[in-house]
């Protein structure tokens, strides 16, 4: 029995391990507060999944407190019957549910609310660009009130628990901080009065309260474990049952909110400790705890007591349960990217993963007899093999590299990128237990399809780097993007051009600049690419920008380049640039067909799928693999 798999008690409950499900918004609600089958379905199958206890999505309390359209609201008699409806279904799954209550403060979204956000203070959100309006004291005061009403109807809902977000950057959070509370009134003199009256009004309610917290919301001058003091002690005389910790702040430190993969681990767990020191409380961890390494790691050095998992839980519904069933192994790790997550319900799109199609799985796919071959391990190549071979079909998948995963495998080689390898592996672990037989160092010909005969063949062999017509290329040391993260940025010399600062060309650059190279990245667009990752795009461009061996040259097109140096054309000026060691190629996709028209000649019929067909996202990759798989007739 590990740590996370160990009994509880926490307050009035016997929890049967020491997870929690974080609060993660859905998008699979609807408009001003209804809920869907979609949203119940989805509880119902997590808390299935062998966690203790589940937090629903924010319910909002007030209108002017919403971030997102879809989100949950708690503020009018009718809403109760739409939480009732997630809260039993979390109950027929077997876990506690618990209602999390929060008022967005400054960060609510302008959109969402029809007017300026409103906050204790008028400062704006960097994160929405909207300044807020100051509240009156008769409205925070009215608010309370409304933190109250949504708590008796979270207990009319039949929630077991209630949190209450007091972190994050969110309202609570924002009169707590001197940095967004500078009232001159009796809410700004003790800072501590509105966390002190909604907290009151909230266990009046009768249920049991969670508070959350961020252990440092890493904003200069603001809340950090120093400063949270006096609301944890204020939790330990109300009765609060546990403190949720997190991290960040949705204005201004969104990456650390959020989880974003490419920051380090060690100063959240440092945050975390220095709360372990000023509260007797039961301590839950959040943030990037999806390894089962890391969960007994945070749990044995004594700073938490349970564990709360969300977007690993959205990867993996079943991480609980395998962790009490001795399948460590088995579990797909989150690698952290929130591109599937995050930006699908920024996007206003249901809540997804990259390698994961559990939320929206359509009916089980009939079953099938017959051989296919598959070419290419990349998510696509491994998400048809997989749904074929759970059909019944007899799968035979060929990568003609020496190691699987394809661009996949090179992406998780960019800096920030490490912890996606846990998905790649998980996602690779999957396929080594399917019994789908895999050949490494196996291109596929048209010979090899005549020798094993299938029945038919799914080509998802990727793309390949487009290489442009640059005069004088070929006079210098030059690589595409593929072979530089193939091989390392060690190999390059101490002055590099690179062409291209979409996302693989900003990565590029940025492995060079880790390596101790002097950088010049020319972009043909303006502006630069839209990233499938726009918060790690963001961190990374904050990087570049403070480095003094970098330039970028927007605008620009790289017009020759030789050992004398190279020549750029931006706008109406001609650049002469000094002389570069290397040429890093950057410079987009193209999709590689192989042999597809050979094989065709063969009569066998033969499907396309993945970047195969044009470049693409892992996301998108690995569901049309998995589409393909589950509807290929044979």
């Amino acid at each position: 029995m590990t740590r996370a798999t160990a009994p509880l008690r926490l307050g009035p409950f016997h929890l049967p391990n020491r997870t929690v499900m974080a609060p993660v918004k859905t998008g699979l609600n609807l408009p001003g507060g209804r809920t869907t089958e979609a949203a119940a379905s989805y509880y119902r199958r997590l808390a299935e999944g062998g966690v203790s206890v589940i937090t629903l999505e924010p319910a909002a309390v007030a209108p002017e407190g919403a971030e997102h359209p879809r989100q949950l609201r708690l503020h009018e008699p009718h809403h109760t019957g739409e939480i009732a409806r997630l809260v039993d279904a979390i109950h027929q799954g077997g876990a506690l549910a618990m209602v999390h209550l929060n008022h967005a403060g400054r960060a609510a979204n302008p959109k969402v609310i029809g007017h300026a956000p409103l906050a204790p203070t008028a400062i704006p959100c960097p994160a929405t660009g909207a300044t807020a309006t100051p509240l009156s004291g008769e409205q925070l005061e009215a608010l309370v009130l409304r933190f109250g009403e949504a708590a008796r109807r979270a207990a009319e809902a039949g929630a077991d628990l209630i949190e209450l977000q007091a972190g994050h950057g969110y309202l609570l959070a924002q009169t707590l901080s001197p940095r967004t509370n500078a009232r001159e009134d009796r809410w700004g003199t003790d800072r501590t009065r509105f966390a002190r009256e909604v907290l009151n009004a909230t266990l009046a309610a009768g249920l049991p309260v969670v508070v959350r917290v961020s252990g440092s919301d890493f904003v200069p001058g603001g809340l950090g474990p120093a400063a949270l003091g006096p609301l944890l002690s204020l939790c330990e005389r109300a009765g609060v049952i546990a403190i949720h910790v997190g991290a960040g702040d949705a204005c201004e430190a969104p990456p650390w909110y959020y989880g974003h993969m490419s920051l380090p681990e060690g100063p959240q767990d440092a945050a975390l400790a220095a709360l372990r020191d000023l509260t007797s409380l039961p301590l839950i961890a959040a943030g990037r705890m999806g390894s089962p390494a890391r969960m007994e790691a945070v749990l044995s050095s004594g700073h938490a007591d349970l564990i709360a998992l969300g977007r690993p839980l959205i990867a993996d519904p079943d991480l609980p349960r395998k962790l009490a069933e001795g399948r460590e192994a088995e579990v797909l790790q989150c690698g952290g990217c929130l591109q599937a997550c995050l930006k699908n319900v920024k996007q206003g799109q249901p809540i997804s993963c990259i390698v994961n199609d559990w939320i929206h799985q359509p009916a089980a796919a009939s079953p099938t007899a017959g051989k296919v071959l598959v070419a290419g391990s990349g998510p696509a190549g491994i998400a048809a093999a997989l749904a074929l071979k759970d059909r019944g079909a007899d799968v035979l998948l060929v990568e003609a590299e020496g190691s699987l995963g394809g661009q996949y495998a090179l992406a998780v080689r960019a800096p920030g990128k490490a912890m996606m390898g846990r998905t790649l592996k998980g996602l690779l672990g999957r396929l080594e237990r399917s019994g789908v037989e895999v050949r490494t160092h196996t291109p596929i010909t048209a010979a090899l399809v005549a020798t094993e005969a299938p029945d038919a063949v799914v080509l998802a062999t990727g793309s390949r780097q487009a290489v442009p017509p640059i005069p004088g290329l070929g006079t210098v040391p030059h690589r595409t993007s593929l072979d530089f993260f193939a091989g390392s940025p060690a190999e390059s010399g101490r002055r590099v051009l690179v062409v291209g600062a979409g996302m693989i060309g900003t990565e590029v650059a940025m492995a060079l600049l880790d390596a101790g190279r002097e950088v010049v990245a020319v972009e043909l667009l303006d502006a630069l690419p839209q990233h499938v990752d726009p918060m790690g795009s963001a961190l990374a461009q904050r990087r570049l920008d403070q480095s003094r061996a970098f330039t970028l040259l927007l605008g620009a097109r790289l017009e020759r380049v030789g050992p004398e140096g190279a020549t750029v054309r931006q706008g109406e000026v001609t650049l002469q640039l000094e002389p570069f060691d290397e040429v890093i190629l950057a410079t987009g996709m193209r999709a590689e067909r192989g042999v597809a028209d050979a094989i065709q000649a063969l009569g066998l019929p033969v499907h396309l799928v993945g970047d195969a067909t044009g470049p693409s996202t892992v996301e998108a990759s690995y569901l049309a693999g998995l589409a393909l798989g589950r509807a290929l007739a044979l």
